[in-house]
């Protein structure tokens, strides 16, 4: 995870592509992989509750840990203008995440619309990108000659990196399911704490 979040970071720079944009977008992609496949292998094992409890565990995880080890060693107060209007959608989503659950109606539709919402926060994070008077001149993606086989180089270990947080996701959740009947605990239990942790690992990395 720590691999792939440097080459992403390093492609940023070779491109010219703005920090506030590969940070909302590549890198928040990036660093949610690790969740995104415990979620899919756990999904297709048909461990549900391993697949939920992961999903709730990274997001307190997040909010908790990760932000509250960045206020603590942060040299500049974080502003209103710093969280955006992502804060709203990060807050909308949590609420109704909330309401489906203690409806009882967390489905395929509903799984639709928590897409779409995902969705909008992508776009939202390009257009706050573009309103940057500094993403002017950072758009501008020539790169130089000498830069082109350091660019591949980044991609090709990016992807490498990728391939090898699928593979621990699979560990993980094949252990993960594993420890849940040895300890004879559920595996929501485990999803939502030893699992969860250990996939916003890169998060932690991002953060610090």
């Amino acid at each position: 995870g720590n691999w792939m979040v440097d080459n992403a970071v390093k492609i940023s720079r070779i491109t010219g592509i703005p920090a506030v944009l590969i940070g909302a977008t590549i890198i928040a992609l990036a660093t949610t992989l690790p969740e995104l496949n415990v979620t899919i292998f756990s999904s297709l094992d048909g461990v549900n509750e391993l697949a939920v409890g992961n999903a709730m565990g990274s997001i307190i995880f997040n909010l908790t840990f990760i932000v509250g080890i960045v206020m603590l060693f942060t040299k500049n107060p974080i502003t209103k203008a710093d969280l955006g209007s992502n804060f709203y959608i990060m807050f909308f989503s949590i609420l109704f995440v909330y309401i489906l659950g203690i409806t009882n109606s967390i489905n395929r539709f509903t799984g639709m619309i928590l897409l779409t919402i995902f969705l909008l926060f992508f776009i939202n994070n390009i257009i706050d990108a573009n309103r940057k008077e500094t993403v002017i001149e950072a758009y501008r993606l020539h790169v130089s000659k000498e830069k082109v086989g350091s660019l591949w180089k980044c991609i090709i270990f990016f992807c490498i990196s990728s391939f090898f947080v699928s593979m621990g996701a699979r560990l993980l959740v094949q252990n993960g399911e594993n420890l849940a009947r040895l300890m004879n605990i559920s595996e929501h239990i485990i999803g939502v704490s030893i699992i969860a942790v250990g996939t916003s690992l890169p998060e932690v990395v991002t953060a610090t």
